[in-house]
């Protein structure tokens, strides 16, 4: 087995990193809505405790991204461009990351910009704070509805498991 120097090791990180960026278009989206978050951030006068609590929902979103990009790239070497019912299964639960990372992005930075927004912003967010809470129960009804309705539009068992795939 060869063994690499560190700089070697260093160039190969930074070619891959270099790959999602250059190729992927929602690699790029998720550095310019970090740069935009922090940004913003800083133009909200946020102290650097909170700055750098941004940094690692932005770091982890864009880790997740990655993995995904790796994920769909080794999948498709290994299938080639064929369907395959678990191939997409696969695909989704790597994009699903990257949206559970965003989510949590959209959390955290909602949490720290809350108490630097001005004045009528926060009144106009505590209004609709209150109206909410009636509001979110048939907001996920209706949400969790068109979930099933568009899955079994489709043809699809919203609640098989991935596993009778293998039996095809």
């Amino acid at each position: 087995m060869k063994t690499r120097s560190s700089f070697q090791s260093f160039k190969h990180a930074f070619n891959g990193l270099m790959y999602v960026v250059r190729t992927q278009s929602n690699m790029q989206r998720c550095i310019l809505l970090s740069l935009i978050v922090l940004l913003t951030g800083y133009i909200l006068q946020l102290n650097t405790t909170e700055l750098v609590l941004l940094c690692i929902p932005i770091t982890f979103l864009l880790l997740t991204e990655m993995l995904n990009t790796a994920a769909e790239t080794a999948i498709d070497l290994a299938n080639g461009k064929a369907y395959h019912p678990l191939v997409k299964i696969i695909k989704d639960i790597t994009a699903g990351a990257v949206l559970v990372a965003l989510t949590g992005l959209g959390s955290v930075t909602f949490i720290l910009y809350f108490d630097h927004l001005p004045e009528p912003i926060i009144s106009y967010l505590e209004v609709i704070k209150h109206y909410a809470k009636y509001a979110m129960p048939p907001v996920i009804i209706a949400i969790c509805a068109m979930v099933v309705t568009f899955s079994v539009k489709k043809g699809e068992d919203v609640f098989k498991s991935p596993a009778h795939h293998l039996e095809d």
